[in-house]
């Protein structure tokens, strides 16, 4: 578990505000301590994750850079990044970018600290403020020259875990199956500056940087000052206990190939983000949020029983909460708390009370069977556990609420979404070019379907997964991804026997379920960043039910047609999502 890393000595600089931040979260201190989590020294982080973390915060690996240094791996780059000047936000303007003067990194899109105690700033669980993340402009790149990438970045934090699934889906679209693969993409595609036919340079660079770096700039300085070469040789014995790899890491870098090295700085930065969750006790309990303390105050089941999913479990825990007979409620009095508020989250009280419970309630509350006319205008039926499911609140499966329907719709009008023209299997396998995601196979692909709409151009959507599958540029996650198309219909997760053009077909607008915890330092919501509030976002599942029942919902998933909610179940639910937040600091 890391939570620690905000009050490192080495994060000095963040400001007044910060350490007054600092100061509240510590009389936080005693509620996780409570509990057997709080305040942890990343000191204690296996060497691994913490080389992970200095390759994660690298600003020389892109082509900026590369360029721009002229072969000089240890100087200072003469001008900063554009892409860096500046961090976008959905509702507050740009902000300084933490990374100014320099380039580009992974921090860029997945910031933590850096903006704590900056007005329209706070802490991020490794995501940044845009709807859409910003990324280097390539004047040669035409498909990208908007300067943003098609999707919001994605929160990281808790992405290691895959349920009891023997497959994991990474990305919004299920694009990647591993975090290795995921950042070695990430290291030698477009977020860093590099065209599809450049990633032998992309390569060479992150390998150059490896062998030369002297271990005298300031990230270096956060590490031990070792230059990276020495590290990862393993072999100088003046090398910090701290900072000694596991043998699987270590390499001659100055024998090694460019891909093996490159191979191995995207499995250490993988261990890095792999390492990444919220709040847990010794015994692997969530317990960093309001919700959760409630759920102990009431002696609730925190997780499953062995052999019980989570769907069964979210089952029980309704039955459980509506049995009790005087909930204790988390409030300003809970000794615990100390009348304590969240540090990083607008100074709300850190509570969970009556409206909270009634989203909580109307959260878990399904229905296996299509609704009735009665239990419509009653509401109090979220449905959301249906993909939702506590104690992670992920389902860690891929499904289509509508959100790429909802946006297309709201720039081109209602029930355009419904008429788009998608082309099948076999038109999409005749032109790749014009309907597929750029790859280094096919570097001119126009992206169509992977692209944010816009008025001038009702052929542009983000499909979501049907830009991955039976992609011939990606034969790897063909098989994996059948079992995540089948298991929507199915509820089972096995290959079910379709044909690749009818799971095409039911791909359409599908998307990764994310977890709910901790929101509050993730907004803007959705794969496009459409919505700003917990409410809005809310209110969107109340009018995505109603498409869905109405039969207007394309592709829409079997669960949405169940969500019944009224205008104060929105407002319940929002409560009870804000309940899910949590002082979370790397």
């Amino acid at each position: 578990m890391r939570n620690g890393d905000f009050f490192r000595s080495h994060r000095a600089g963040l400001g007044l505000a910060a350490l007054a931040l600092m100061a509240a979260l510590l009389a936080l201190g005693a509620c996780k301590l409570t509990n057997g989590g709080g305040v942890a020294d990343d000191d204690t982080d296996p060497p691994e994750v913490q080389l992970g973390e200095r390759l994660f915060k690298d600003t020389r690996f892109g082509h900026y850079f590369t360029v721009e240094s002229h072969g000089s791996v240890n100087a200072a780059l003469p001008e900063g990044e554009s892409v860096v000047a500046t961090t976008v936000t959905a509702t507050h303007g740009d902000l300084a970018g933490p990374m100014r003067g320099q380039a580009v990194n992974c921090l860029q899109c997945h910031l933590v600290e850096q903006q704590v105690g900056v007005p329209g700033g706070g802490m991020r669980t490794y995501a940044d403020f845009a709807p859409r993340s910003p990324m280097p402009v390539r004047a040669e790149d035409i498909t990208h020259i908007s300067g943003f990438t098609p999707r919001n970045a994605a929160d990281m934090v808790d992405d290691v875990f895959h349920g009891d699934l023997p497959d994991r889906v990474l990305h919004w679209d299920g694009e990647f199956g591993s975090m290795t693969d995921l950042v070695d993409a990430t290291l030698t595609g477009r977020n860093y500056g590099w065209l599809p036919t450049e990633r032998d340079q992309a390569v060479h660079q992150i390998a150059t940087v490896l062998r030369q770096d002297d271990g005298t700039g300031e990230l270096a300085g956060e590490f031990g000052a070792l230059p990276y070469y020495v590290v990862l040789g393993c072999k100088d014995k003046n090398i910090p206990v701290k900072y000694q790899l596991p043998a699987q890491y270590c390499m001659d870098v100055t024998s090694a190939t460019d891909a093996q090295v490159e191979a191995d700085v995207a499995a250490l930065i993988a261990s890095y983000v792999d390492s990444l969750t919220f709040f847990q006790d010794a015994a692997g309990q969530y317990n960093g949020s309001p919700y959760d303390q409630f759920l102990i105050d009431n002696g609730l089941p925190q997780s499953p029983k062995p052999g019980q999913d989570t769907h069964a479990y979210a089952a029980n825990l309704l039955s459980a909460i509506q049995a009790l007979p005087a909930p204790k409620f988390v409030d300003c009095c809970s000794q615990y708390n100390n009348g304590s508020h969240f540090a990083f989250h607008d100074q709300r009280p850190f509570s969970f009370g009556r409206q909270e419970l009634r989203g909580l309630i109307a959260f878990l509350r399904t229905s296996q069977t299509p609704l009735t006319g009665a239990q419509v205008a009653r509401g109090g039926i979220g449905n959301c556990a249906a993909c939702h499911t506590p104690p992670a609140f992920n389902d860690f499966l891929m499904h289509n609420t509508g959100v790429s329907q909802a946006e297309y719709d709201e720039v081109h009008g209602q029930g355009s979404f419904l008429a788009l023209t998608v082309p099948t299997l076999a038109q999409r396998d005749a032109d790749p070019d014009a309907y597929l995601p750029v790859s280094p196979q096919h570097p001119d692909a126009t992206e169509t379907f992977r692209m944010a709409p816009v008025a001038a151009d009702p052929d542009k959507a983000d499909l979501g997964v049907w830009n991955i599958f039976a992609n011939p540029d990606l034969p790897v996650r063909k098989a994996p991804l059948r079992k995540f198309l089948c298991a929507i219909s199915t509820h089972r997760f096995a290959d079910c026997g379709a044909s690749d053009a009818t799971l095409l077909d039911a791909s359409l607008g599908v998307f990764k379920t994310r977890s709910l915890r901790d929101l509050g330092d993730s907004d803007p919501y959705m794969h496009d960043g459409q919505f700003d509030t917990l409410e809005d976002a809310v209110k969107f599942y109340q009018q995505s039910g109603q498409l869905a029942r109405a039969g207007k919902l394309r592709n829409g998933d079997p669960a949405m047609g169940n969500v019944a909610l009224t205008d104060q179940d929105v407002l319940d639910l929002a409560a009870f999502l804000a309940a899910l937040d949590e002082d979370y600091s790397n």
